[in-house]
């Protein structure tokens, strides 16, 4: 093993780049999106490709109901609109996420009330969402953070009789489950489908739900809240009795918006559906390979997976510990340097950012941000790639633990210099941020 750190004049691990992340497309997708632009059948209004979808995706996740819209913003916007969320009203979510989780709430006028995370998984602080639950909260969003279920056993435990709506933000947890159920069944779910999520249509998401009367308002709301006054029902989804009907009988009992996905991404999300196991089946074997090969260091502290739920690994990402003395962006400077696509997730909590004035801290979201690295994970790498990943930090690690005086010239390495490294990152493993 090359015994000089790339960043500070040595050889790097990785000379080639990376594949770059991009959606498993293959020639099923295209013929059937092909199919679809020769029957020029393009929308909800013409096509059947979007029931399909929508039949298919329930039945997958066990759902009686699944409606697709436009993105996992969408869908989380949907979502909160059927259950009745309204201006004033507050959600509880994680202040560690992705910032559509809050703009969802942020464009009812409700009000978004921030809990830590558990630094070990990422994921929402359960034990804490008990002592903010006020007359005003009208539902609790949970997010799967990069693949790994929440609790849902003890999620139903504080919310159950409460009145309080389950809201799943499934964007990167679809095809998980927890206790052998998919995870997406058991409030109301949302799902995304970008471009690299588990599956992709391009952008889109979809609801899933065992309500009926959830499923029709967020019909309604998926189309311009526009439905037949004798049915109560979108005018998509069911037909008039006459043609008097026709003419005076629409009307608009919710705001509506048009979140309609379109054929091209049905088609495409039905293949992809039948492949979402065995893409979620390569993610979880790189995550193995890695947790195989890095468990016996004691500076990780790694994702897993028990007997109790079904992690997917959309992003594998690991945190830094404090034993190793060298702080995180050290650390991940001299592995980008290596030749490695690796980064960073959310690096500060939301409520740093401009929309919040919430100068409170959390703790369990600092310290994840602080010395959480982002490894590269999607199916499309190969054997030689993970391998590289894994030469890399080992190399790190041999390297610094041999000689102390290495780890005060990492950390005296200039913030352009470092600056120049998450560049590079960015420019040949982009999509890893997103």
């Amino acid at each position: 093993m090359n015994d000089q750190l790339a960043i500070l004049g040595g050889t790097k691990v990785r000379k080639n780049p990376f594949p770059i992340e991009s959606p498993s497309i293959g020639e099923e997708e295209i013929a059937a999106v092909v199919d679809v632009l020769r029957d020029k059948t393009l929308s909800i209004f013409s096509s059947t490709k979007i029931s399909e979808f929508e039949s298919a995706f329930a039945k997958y996740i066990g759902t009686d109901y699944a409606i697709a819209v436009t993105s996992g913003t969408a869908a989380l916007h949907t979502a909160l609109l059927a259950v009745g969320v309204k201006s004033g009203d507050e959600v509880i979510v994680p202040v560690y996420t992705h910032m559509s989780t809050i703009n969802s709430v942020l464009m009812i006028g409700a009000r978004p009330v921030f809990v830590d995370i558990d630094p070990e998984t990422f994921n929402i602080n359960i034990d804490q969402i008990r002592e903010i639950i006020t007359s005003k909260t009208k539902a609790v969003i949970i997010v799967d953070l990069f693949g790994q279920p929440v609790d849902r056993k003890a999620i139903s435990k504080i919310l159950d009789g409460s009145g309080v709506f389950l809201i799943e933000d499934c964007a990167q947890s679809t095809g998980a489950s927890f206790n052998n159920k998919k995870v997406g069944s058991f409030g109301v779910g949302c799902h995304s489908f970008g471009e690299i999520k588990n599956i992709t249509t391009a952008e889109g998401g979809m609801v899933t739900t065992n309500d009926a009367n959830i499923a029709r308002l967020a019909r309604l709301i998926r189309h311009e809240g526009e439905m037949w006054k004798s049915t109560n029902a979108s005018v998509i989804n069911s037909s008039p009795t006459n043609y008097k009907e026709m003419i005076y009988g629409i009307d608009y009992p919710v705001v509506g918006h048009n979140y309609r996905m379109n054929s091209l991404q049905a088609s495409m999300g039905l293949v992809q559906l039948e492949k979402l196991d065995r893409l979620n089946g390569k993610r979880i074997d790189v995550a193995k390979y890695y947790i195989s090969e890095l468990e016996e260091y004691p500076y990780f502290l790694l994702p897993r997976s028990d007997q109790n739920f079904t992690h997917v690994y959309n992003r594998f990402v690991f945190r830094l510990k404090k034993d190793i003395e060298i702080s995180r962006d050290a650390f991940l400077a001299a592995l980008i340097s290596e030749g490695i696509p690796a980064g960073v997730y959310y690096p500060v909590p939301l409520n740093h950012h401009q929309f919040s004035s919430e100068e409170k801290h959390y703790v369990g979201a600092e310290t994840a941000c602080a010395d959480q690295i982002v490894l590269p994970s999607y199916p499309a790498l190969g054997d030689e790639e993970k391998k590289d990943v894994v030469v890399a930090i080992k190399k790190i690690i041999s390297i610094v633990l041999k000689d102390a005086n290495i780890i005060p010239q990492l950390e005296n390495i200039s913030q352009e210099i470092k600056a120049t490294y998450f560049g590079q990152f960015f420019s040949i493993g982009k999509r890893e941020m997103l």
